[in-house]
């Protein structure tokens, strides 16, 4: 039989040993609980570090992409510079300096000695309408124009220019006459006051078919040819339909404009007229 000492002593030492149990249990518990936080705030904050580092080089690098292709891209290129010059160009413009692009509306115009230089007469043209004057267009765009007749006919449509460039003087006379026939708010929508008619800058003409009004040339075979084919050769339809609101002009399937083949080409793919592709549309 155990004694009464030796019993109390051994519940005594089975008390301290749960207790250091007990103790133990507890910093281990708070030992991983610790871990644990940490842990976690590290991948918290580590993470979003690595993360936001890793958005930035990313940005960095689509940044850098997107400057790297619009130095590649000579289109883009092109387009930038031509707007910056558009942005720079006074209302009326007094002298010829070459620009292909420049832009003639009812915003901006040309001064009444307006006269572009190297006008080239063309062949290809309804003589019984306008005058000697009117058969002409600026060198460049008469060379495209030609090209674009030849490449035509080899299609099966003989397309002549009916009017090309025309003098202050020539669209004063010519405004002034629709004017008195269908009233100054209707000829505003079909034709340019002198000075703000692209026909004085050389560069642009109407085309058509032998023997048919102007109107009646829309919707020909010969007028979807046109438009489908004239950027490449450097124009575009000046007055497209659907874009009114910003050419201010009706649709006009006839009167195109030469912007030059890459200035075209870009137009055309993008479905611009020569307003938003110089930034000018509002």
């Amino acid at each position: 039989m155990m004694d009464y000492r030796q019993e109390g002593t051994s519940r005594t030492n089975m008390r301290a040993r749960r207790r250091r149990a007990h103790r133990n249990r507890t910093r281990l518990i708070y030992v991983c609980a610790v871990l644990i936080v940490c842990t976690a705030l590290f991948l918290q904050f580590g993470g979003c570090g690595k993360k936001g580092k890793s958005d930035s080089g990313k940005a960095k690098s689509a940044a850098a992409g997107e400057a790297e292709k619009k130095k590649k891209d000579p289109a883009e290129a092109a387009r930038e510079k031509a707007m910056k010059t558009a942005a720079e160009r006074p209302e009326l413009i007094s002298g010829d300096d070459g620009d292909i692009l420049m832009i003639v509306n009812k915003n901006y115009g040309l001064t009444k000695d307006y006269v572009p230089t190297d006008l080239t007469k063309l062949t290809d043209c309804d003589f019984s309408i306008g005058s000697e004057e009117t058969k002409q267009l600026k060198k460049e765009a008469a060379d495209a124009l030609e090209e674009m007749f030849t490449a035509a006919r080899e299609d099966g449509y003989e397309i002549l220019m009916r009017t090309g460039y025309r003098s202050y003087e020539y669209q004063e006379m010519l405004y002034n006459s629709y004017v008195a026939t269908d009233g100054q708010e209707a000829a505003d929508k079909y034709s340019g006051r002198p000075g703000y008619s692209e026909h004085q800058s050389g560069l642009c003409c109407d085309l058509g078919l032998e023997g048919l009004d102007l109107n009646n040339f829309t919707g020909t075979d010969a007028a979807k040819w046109v438009e489908e084919h004239s950027w490449e050769y450097g124009f575009v339809v000046r007055y497209p339909e659907g874009k009114e609101d910003i050419t201010e002009y009706i649709y006009e399937s006839w009167h195109v404009r030469y912007v030059g083949r890459e200035a075209a080409k870009y137009m055309h793919e993008h479905d611009m007229v020569l307003e938003e592709y110089l930034g000018l549309a509002e």
